[in-house]
């Protein structure tokens, strides 16, 4: 008890220090006073009277100070006499005149219950004191650390409203400057234009003349200034980096250093439900840094760990306990994961802490960093202007997932995002860049996407036939294999399952609800779309399965065996792109097929080691890619075409052609059964020829 009340008393005596320092430099005001009551009454609520009397006789304390202190603490008459007096004594005149008032007897008593010597004990004492002054030092570095982060915090507000303010700027000219070319042969207008970008000059000389130099955007008003404007960003980024390197450093350090996270309590048992289901969650987060502590040897108990910077241990930690909290629900019990989920929770918030202080500080100096650079800054500013364009694509399209505009938005957005994550001199700025892409959700599109390419998906896809969105919806897990694994792999686009459904029933997989045969058989009615649109559609689509279908026989020789010519495969990929390039080409046809799997394609065949089976996947690739395209066409069609368009699509090679075509009618099987038969109630016949 007595080493805790040295112990104690040496931190009372830095609480009584650091106010004495804070209010030094203040006036002696009766808010000052207030100020000073309050600090004096928070410490005396953290320590007893004994600490408060062993911390006193190495302070100096005012009358009023003492007697605040220990009133505080019940004392009273002589016994608030003798601590105020104690108190008062400063140490310098409790040396000279050899009186300590009670605090050697205290001493000694100290030394002797110790069993150490009173010289021993001064020692120690001193030891102490300079731990003291190293926890005043760290105190006071923090202190400053957190004056520096606060000012870093504001220059950077500052940068980004100045950033912003420049590219607001820049576009204001720009239209301008367009303006102004329109307006060339006409006085007036030209007239009206100069005067406004004469306004801009003088505003912008204004704001950032005296720090990056003046602009003229007059004198030679037909030449474009966009990128003098921007240059104001570059200079205002290189003084934010240059004033403010210590807060900076300070940030990147705190959000870039990696840290150990607890994420549960110890000891839990593997052999539990409960201990086995916290393991399977783990497991999934094991490339994010999370991992299961062996506690015991031989795996029967562990703990959870996360080693990871902030920003990744924050989102680690929201998505683990998410997931928890679904396992909870899943296994009957939401409240099983309790105790885990109040450990994880504070860890959340620690890092959480981390993010609102250096966050923005960190992500600013990295956007600071890029303007600073010309290289870094085009390509930054493209990739926010394809951002942009695409979330305005989709904004005006009545059905992006068909829209040539959204689609070419979407592949400029991919072919910029894939130039900055493919280049490892991005990887520092990660942050800021997954921002901007985040910005543009194309997720529905790109599972869209993955539905009609990968065969694997379309399987599953198809083992559903004849369902809709209420039985898919009423699935519980484990009851439908397919539609399980088509769940899984939605969740590496960050969707739901209702995402799911939807998407099954915009590629015609399942229907949106169930209809009867009447509805369908009046859609069988007669259309324009007879022998003269097939024949059309022949000469588009026929050479180019002609050419996979010549080259796919290429790859067998002369005795019909399996056998790989990378001589012949290279012809044969030349070959089908000809064709392939014949359609996209020619903008009347109104098709354009994808040509990425060709790049599939030539690996695959140029490879020797490459199997019958991964040669007709690469085969079925491109099939697929020239029916996607081709499919729209197919909308125009009723059941009268049915016969005539199975059997186009047979002479093509095309199997699974009575499938593909209730597919593009949007029917389920069952849906099309119910109508033949009524169709033939009316003489019409459904019945492939």
């Amino acid at each position: 008890m007595q080493y805790k009340n040295l112990g104690n008393s040496l931190n009372a005596i830095i609480d009584i220090k650091e106010m004495q320092n804070k209010l030094a430099d203040i006036p002696n005001t009766i808010s000052n006073l207030t100020e000073e009551t309050r600090l004096l009454n928070s410490i005396s609520s953290k320590y007893s009277t004994e600490v408060l009397k062993l911390a006193s006789a190495h302070v100096t304390l005012t009358e009023q100070q003492a007697i605040t202190l220990f009133t505080s603490k019940g004392l009273k008459d002589a016994e608030l006499e003798q601590a105020v007096a104690t108190a008062t004594l400063s140490a310098s005149e409790a040396a000279a005149t050899g009186t300590t008032v009670g605090l050697g007897a205290a001493f000694q008593g100290l030394a002797a219950s110790l069993g150490i010597s009173t010289v021993a004990l001064g020692a120690l004492i001193a030891a102490a004191a300079a731990v003291g002054i190293a926890a005043v030092a760290y105190r006071q570095h923090k202190q400053h650390l957190e004056e520096v982060r606060q000012a870093t915090a504001e220059a950077a507000d500052a940068y980004k409203d100045s950033s912003t303010s420049i590219e607001e700027y820049a576009a204001k000219y720009q239209s301008l400057h367009n303006a102004l070319l329109a307006a060339k042969g006409d006085e007036e207008k030209t007239c009206q234009i100069k005067k406004q970008l004469l306004d801009l000059q003088t505003e912008l000389n204004d704001r950032f003349g005296d720090a990056y130099g003046n602009i003229n955007l007059v004198t030679d008003a037909y030449k474009d200034q966009t990128d003098a404007i921007r240059a104001y960003n570059k200079e205002a980024a290189q003084t934010f980096l240059n004033e403010n390197a210590d807060g900076i450093e300070d940030a990147a350090d705190a959000m870039t250093s990696k840290k150990h996270y607890n994420l549960s309590y110890t000891g839990i048992s593997s052999y539990t439900e409960k201990g086995n289901a916290l393991k399977q969650v783990v497991e999934k987060y094991a490339e994010q840094g999370m991992t299961q502590l062996d506690e015991s040897g031989d795996g029967s108990l562990f703990s959870v760990h996360l080693y990871a910077d902030a920003q990744s241990a924050y989102d680690t930690i929201n998505a683990f306990e998410s997931e928890l909290r679904d396992k909870a629900k899943e296994l009957g019990d939401e409240r099983m994961f309790d105790d885990v989920l109040e450990i994880s929770s504070s860890e959340l918030n620690n890092a959480k802490s981390v993010i609102e202080d250096y966050g923005e500080i960190f992500n600013r100096s990295l956007i600071a960093e890029i303007a600073a650079y010309d290289d870094k800054a085009m390509v930054y500013s493209n990739a926010l202007n394809a951002v942009e364009e695409y979330n305005s694509a989709v904004l005006n399209s009545e059905d992006p997932f068909s829209d040539k505009i959204v689609e070419k938005a979407r592949k400029n957005l991919a072919e910029i995002k894939d130039l900055i994550t493919n280049d490892s001199e991005w990887d520092k700025y990660a942050p800021v860049v997954t921002g901007v892409f985040e910005q543009a959700d194309t997720r529905l599109l790109d599972f869209n996407d993955r539905m009609q390419t990968d065969i694997g998906m379309k399987k599953l896809a198809q083992n559903l036939s004849g369902m809709d969105k209420t039985d898919l919806s009423s699935l519980n897990p484990g009851e439908n294999a397919s539609f399980d694994k088509l769940k899984e792999s939605a969740k590496d686009y960050e969707l739901k399952i209702n995402d799911v459904i939807d998407t099954l029933i915009r590629l015609g997989y399942i229907q949106d609800e169930v209809q009867n045969a009447a509805p369908a058989s009046k859609n069988l009615t007669p259309s324009i779309f007879h022998d003269d649109i097939i024949d059309g559609l022949e000469k588009q689509v026929k050479p180019v399965m002609s050419a996979i279908e010549n080259a796919w026989k290429d790859a067998y020789n002369s005795e019909g065996a399996f056998a790989l010519d990378p001589d012949k495969a290279l012809d044969a990929v030349s070959s089908i792109k000809n064709a392939i390039d014949s359609i996209n080409s020619n903008e009347a046809l109104e098709m354009e097929i994808d040509t990425s799997s060709l790049e599939n394609l030539s690996g695959v065949l140029t490879n020797a080691e490459s199997t019958k089976d991964q040669v007709s996947a690469a085969y079925g690739q491109v099939a697929d890619a020239v029916m996607n395209a081709f499919l729209p066409a197919m909308q125009a069609m009723d059941g009268s075409q049915f016969p005539l368009m199975q059997s186009f699509l047979e002479s093509m090679g095309i199997m699974n052609a009575e499938a593909l075509m209730i597919q593009s009618l949007g029917y389920s099987y069952e849906t099309y059964t119910a109508a033949k038969e009524v169709a033939a109630n009316t003489g019409a016949d459904l019945t492939p020829t």
